[in-house]
């Protein structure tokens, strides 16, 4: 596991990180905040943390959206569509 990754993963298990996160969603409604169309399940940084650490417990560069919207956003993190060769809707998570 590289260094940076170790640092992301022990930012997103902070006691603060999760109550900024609640606030958020409480904020949205646990609605997402770009499609409109599905609950929120996942806080998304507007800045990236790795281009702004400084905004990174900012309430106001945080938005709410559905797995579905974050993936869009994000390829590299979630799943990446429907695979061949398996059933309709099953879908697969990439991990590094």
């Amino acid at each position: 596991m590289r260094y940076d990754q170790k640092k992301r993963d022990a930012y997103y298990g902070t006691a603060a990180w999760r109550r900024l996160r609640e606030a958020a969603l409480i904020r949205d409604h646990y609605w997402c905040a770009r499609c409109g169309r599905r609950p929120a399940d996942t806080v998304h940084h507007i800045v990236p943390v790795t281009e702004r650490p400084d905004l990174a417990m900012e309430l106001n560069n945080l938005q709410s959206l559905c797995r579905q919207c974050h993936n869009q956003l994000h390829p590299e993190k979630g799943c990446r569509g429907q695979q061949p060769g398996l059933p309709e809707g099953v879908r697969v998570m990439v991990i590094k």
